[in-house]
């Protein structure tokens, strides 16, 4: 059975740094040798993500997406991101190889897996983020593909990001948490960060739902992100 890093759950818990594989504590707690480019703007000292961590940096690039964009460049964009960030953090980053020179292809649909332990995904391993992202299925479709690929993967903490009418956002909530609720086997420590975009007037308000594994509400988030003006 995988043994779980007691540390790296705590790090992703706290957001307390920990030393990658031939990296002293020192260079973790620091960020020495981490080249933060192309991942928002952040502090000298690199964290390990937390949801909050992960909402904040997301809202951040929202605006780098640009204006009236198709469908599959705002998802090459938003990958892109999350893929630069995974590699810099020290992982093995697992998506579709057109989003990184370093990316290892996708493993099971999942769209991507931050893994940890290894250099190959497989079914013992407990990967430490898996990351699903829709930009405009109904959100009916989202509760019985996306949704349900993030409960059926093993991941300490799992992030759904997806663009939803205000008017359906509390019903798909609600119907996302009995989802959740009513799957086992499930990890102990794996948390969900559930991340909701609705467009208003060319902006857009993030909504943040952090859970733990039995869908009780941890932490809630919000952000408005104005976008930039397009002459």
């Amino acid at each position: 059975m995988e043994r779980i890093n007691r540390n790296r759950v705590r790090s992703l818990e706290t957001g307390a740094a920990v030393a990658k594989p031939g990296q002293s504590q020192k260079k973790a707690t620091t960020g020495e040798g981490l080249n933060t480019k192309d991942v928002g703007e952040t502090p000298k000292m690199e964290k390990f993500p937390t949801p909050e961590n992960i909402f904040n940096r997301f809202c951040e690039q929202v605006p780098k997406f640009g204006h009236n964009i198709k469908d599959s460049e705002w998802s090459r964009k938003l990958f892109k991101f999350f893929h630069d960030w995974g590699v810099q953090l020290g992982y093995h980053v697992y998506c579709k190889k057109e989003y990184g020179i370093q990316a290892k292809g996708e493993w099971l649909t999942i769209d991507m897996l931050w893994a940890w332990e290894s250099g190959r995904a497989d079914y013992m391993q407990i990967n430490d983020v898996a990351l699903e992202n829709e930009n405009q299925d109904t959100w009916k479709n989202v509760l019985d593909d996306e949704v349900q690929k993030l409960i059926s993967t093993k991941a300490i903490l799992k992030v759904l990001i997806y663009y939803i009418a205000e008017k359906n956002l509390n019903e798909f909530v609600d119907r996302l948490r009995w989802y959740i609720r009513g799957t086992f086997p499930k990890l102990a420590e794996e948390k969900y960060l559930i991340i909701l975009g609705v467009q208003q007037r060319g902006d857009y308000n993030f909504y943040g739902y952090v859970l733990d594994n039995s869908a009780d509400l941890i932490k809630q988030l919000e952000k408005h992100v104005s976008m930039p003006n397009i002459i």
